[in-house]
């Protein structure tokens, strides 16, 4: 057997599906693994100051789908040296691990002197099952392992990359109508700031605005998040492939999709009293739909609330969002640069209530 040492959070944030690929194996060329006799040195020499359990994969080498080579030690900066034993040689798996070769999983004790050999192991197939009940670590290393999900997908379609992405069949370009990764790093900043757990957006388009808002739902950790998208052009302009990509990235659970126009679902959600700590809109930019949007969206995000608006340097858009900063007392909380090609806008909206006289009217 060989031993494949690993914190449980990133164990899990890396195990997809039946494979297991953890960051050095693009980082190393392989995935570093000791033979019984070296495993305390090597979890001593790196793993002194992880936080949470480490765990030790036993690794039955027959199983696996990848190459196996017995080498001499390849230190990874920052380590210790107690393993480094003359003439002891370590297996490295060229390539991932396919979880059907793990064959049993353990946690390391801990002692003041140092890690200790497991006092139990459990099989692969029982250490994955799901459980009704998580204690406190196991909602965090769930959360994070749903957050490094979502971060890959983000990753793979970041716009501002040569690689291409995979659009399916629809007929708009990802990166005319994607918003930049600086706007998705806005996003999420705000979903944070605010500690949001119910959002709304208007337009989905490839849904990558949508995975940042998820992103920063999933890291603030309430139990219950959602996120509400309305795209009419969902199914005719974007073959679902928004859709799909949420599904991709693991957060279609948390998706409430409408598939109609917002100037039809919004006035419905307010007559059934919904109510939301955030909306991004970048739907129709139209002037009379961006207007009916942010009057809607006004009474549907709570007192106070961020209503966050792309395509700022848009004439139409600059218009509508002035009625409403100048009459309604909405605040501009932060703007993007003017020379940015996707500028956006974040407004927070009125403490109070609405306590406008008829005549009052300021020109916007």
């Amino acid at each position: 057997m060989i031993y494949h040492i690993v914190t449980e959070s990133d164990l899990r944030a890396n195990v997809s599906g039946d494979v297991y690929t953890p960051t050095s194996l693009a980082d190393c060329g392989f995935i570093h693994c000791a033979l019984q006799t070296s495993v305390i040195a090597v979890a001593n020499d790196y793993f002194s100051e992880a936080a949470g359990p480490v765990l030790l994969l036993e690794i039955d080498p027959e199983r696996l789908t990848s190459e196996v080579r017995y080498e001499a030690a390849a230190p990874i900066a920052g380590g210790g040296t107690a393993h480094l034993v003359p003439a002891t040689l370590f297996p490295h798996v060229y390539g991932p691990i396919n979880t059907e070769a793990i064959v049993r999983v353990g946690v390391l004790g801990v002692t003041p002197d140092g890690y200790q050999w497991p006092g139990a192991f459990e099989a692969w197939d029982a250490f994955r099952q799901p459980v009704l009940q998580f204690d406190e670590h196991e909602k965090t290393a769930g959360r994070d392992a749903a957050v490094q999900r979502v971060r890959a997908v983000i990753e793979s379609l970041d716009r501002e990359r040569s690689t291409p992405v995979n659009t399916g069949d629809a007929k708009a370009d990802f990166r005319t109508v994607t918003i930049t990764t600086h706007e998705g790093e806005a996003l999420r900043k705000w979903v944070l700031a605010e500690k949001a757990t119910h959002t709304v957006e208007v337009g989905l388009a490839f849904g990558f605005s949508a995975l940042y808002i998820c992103e920063g739902l999933l890291l603030n950790g309430n139990p219950d998040p959602r996120h509400v998208t309305l795209d009419p052009w969902q199914a005719s302009g974007y073959a679902n492939r928004g859709l799909e990509i949420l599904e991709e990235a693991g957060v279609r659970a948390l998706i409430e999709f409408h598939g109609e126009k917002s100037q039809w679902v919004l006035p419905r959600f307010l007559k059934e009293g919904r109510q939301f700590d955030l909306a991004f809109i970048d739907g129709n930019h139209r002037f009379d739909a961006v207007f009916l949007d942010l009057y809607y969206l006004g009474q549907l995000v709570r007192k106070g609330g961020i209503i966050i608006l792309d395509d700022y340097n848009l004439p139409g858009i600059k218009k509508a969002a002035a009625f409403f900063i100048n009459n309604l007392a909405w605040k501009v909380e932060e703007t993007s640069s003017p020379k940015d090609e996707h500028q956006w806008l974040v407004l927070r909206t009125a403490e109070g209530e609405d306590t406008r006289d008829f005549r009052y009217f300021v020109e916007f």
